[in-house]
């Protein structure tokens, strides 16, 4: 009996280790299943963790300000979209491994982007000042078939399709 319970434990234990981790397949779905936007307020409480100098501050808000009406789009062909105030830009995308995001887009530095967590509903990359990301990016879905985008950060939001 204590033979079993043991075996049990330990094949528990094995399934618990190895379930947390994604894999790329899962990681590509996820990316690819509908588009993203910022989730601006998310962003923003995150950095009440954060130690910012002021110049940081300042390029942190400049960021979020202009991206708070992004919309990313990542196609299953690699194609990444990203339209700010309607005006899309096209670039690439692609995984390396299953933790690391790789975005080019024009005129736009192409740096490597942790993903620190992702499920269907929501991922974010992490912060590496480092690397010159100052802050996590928190990803949430836009609303299937939505033409509204984000304009604040108060959850409203206005119609774009006039």
């Amino acid at each position: 009996m204590r033979y079993l319970f043991f075996s049990l434990l330990v094949a528990v234990g094995i399934w618990s280790c190895g379930g947390g981790a994604a894999g790329k397949q899962e990681v590509t779905d996820i990316l690819t299943g509908n588009a993203w936007r910022w989730d601006v307020q998310a962003i923003k409480d995150s950095m009440n963790k954060l130690t910012l100098g002021q110049a940081e501050f300042d390029v942190i808000m400049a960021s979020l300000k202009r991206m708070e009406s992004g919309v990313f789009e990542f196609g299953k062909d690699g194609k990444l979209t990203l339209t700010i105030k309607g005006e899309p830009r096209v670039g690439t995308w692609s995984l390396k491994g299953n933790t690391t995001l790789l975005m080019e887009l024009p005129n736009i530095a192409t740096i490597p982007n942790e993903i620190s967590f992702i499920e269907p509903g929501r991922f974010m990359l992490a912060a590496n000042k480092e690397g010159g990301i100052l802050f996590p990016k928190i990803f949430v879905p836009m609303e299937a078939g939505s033409k509204m985008m984000p304009v604040d950060t108060s959850g409203t939001a206005q119609d774009t399709t006039n």
